[in-house]
């Protein structure tokens, strides 16, 4: 198991490698704004590469997002540049992103742009469920 770089938990981003089930694991805990969110990113990211993993768990219910609708908009190009960016292949990645229930309107709309654009991308709001879907992808 990965545990997060020190640097990234100052601002709340956990990250690490599950071995079973082959996943990358990464939470934000507290203010999820532009730049803790490019951080995020990276960070989910640069495990992916290390460990050769496309499966994403991404938890963000203790996460304080502080996000303009436009950049909910955006986010697919731009989680999807950095993958291409780092030599990831996009249509291999599956991200299972756990909300709360407060967050659900605006995440479920990121949801149908993945889709529409033929990503494997889905929302839940437990983690029992995000984790099943993610072990159906492979």
């Amino acid at each position: 198991m990965m545990a997060s770089n020190s640097p990234d938990e100052a601002y709340g981003i956990h990250v690490q490698y599950l071995p079973e089930p082959k996943i990358i694991h990464a939470r934000c805990v507290g203010m999820l704004d532009q730049p803790v969110l490019a951080k995020f990113i990276r960070a989910t990211l640069r495990a992916g590469k290390l460990f050769n993993c496309y499966l994403f768990l991404v938890d963000l219910r203790e996460a304080d997002i502080d996000l303009a609708f436009i950049d909910l908009y955006v986010l697919p190009e731009v989680i999807n540049a950095h993958i291409q960016a780092g030599g990831g292949k996009v249509y291999l990645s599956h991200k299972a992103i756990i909300i709360s229930n407060e967050q659900e309107e605006d995440w479920k709309f990121f949801e149908t742009l993945q889709q529409n654009e033929n990503y494997q991308m889905s929302v839940f709001r437990d983690e029992e469920s995000a984790l099943a879907w993610l072990k159906e992808e492979r």
